[in-house]
């Protein structure tokens, strides 16, 4: 009760248990041992935390940059073993136990897959469900995608861990091909780790760009596709 109460974020809930399990601080010399039953207690809270989660009631595409660099880097906000790839699979989480049957959830690499998400799944489920083994990465696929698959999209959201894209078509040019033929969508790239990169158009009104990642970031994103930013 009190996690929904408290609008806390499943991803941030994600953050205490790993800290807790880790037994320290992410500063300072402060250590514990480790509890089961808080540990399970923690996990519970996790999966009730999506429930407190307000719909921005927006159909939405959420597109998972499902290459191997994902898996990689010392820790997103600072808690070891939390990786772009777990960050952007409990982003994906909450957007189809939020949004319901508007959603849809693919991975990409050089390619692009509907990764099957479900209500239903726990993390580890549906991290299986990612993979995160892909090669190179062509960020245009989920706009072509929902293109050839006449599906109407209210805002696109990429998480991604960089900058490169191959391919053919820019992102960009791939989203305003969208944009002509089914309407104004927003564009969200969420680039978890914090580097240079220009996979949306800066002069775009419709598209935001979010360089790394903080317990802000997910309000941050609704907001957005809500249209209050």
């Amino acid at each position: 009760a009190f996690v929904k109460s408290g609008r806390i974020h499943p991803l941030n809930v994600l953050v205490g248990k790993m800290t807790y399990d880790s037994g320290h601080g992410q500063k300072g010399k402060l250590s514990w041992n480790r509890v089961g039953a808080i540990s399970a207690s923690l996990e519970d809270a996790f999966y009730n935390a999506f429930g407190a989660v307000e719909p921005t009631g927006k159909r939405m595409l959420v597109a998972i940059d499902v290459s191997g660099s994902m898996k990689w880097g010392a820790g997103i906000l600072g808690v070891p073993g939390l990786s772009a790839a777990m960050v952007a699979t409990v982003m994906a989480m909450t957007t189809v136990r939020t949004e319901g049957a508007g959603c849809h959830v693919l991975g990409f690499d050089h390619d692009v897959r509907d990764l099957g998400i479900t209500r239903k799944d726990s993390l580890d489920a549906a991290m299986k469900k990612g993979r995160f083994n892909g090669a190179s990465t062509d960020c245009s696929l989920p706009f072509s995608w929902a293109m050839t698959h006449g599906i109407d999209v209210d805002v696109f959201v990429v998480f991604t861990d960089n900058e490169t894209w191959s391919g053919r078509t820019h992102p960009k040019v791939a989203l305003g091909q969208y944009r002509k033929r089914k309407g104004p969508a927003r564009f969200v790239c969420s680039g978890i780790t914090a580097t240079k990169y220009s996979i949306a158009d800066a002069s775009d009104p419709l598209s935001m760009n979010v360089a790394g990642f903080d317990s802000a970031t997910p309000q941050i994103i609704s907001a957005f596709a809500r249209g209050d930013v």
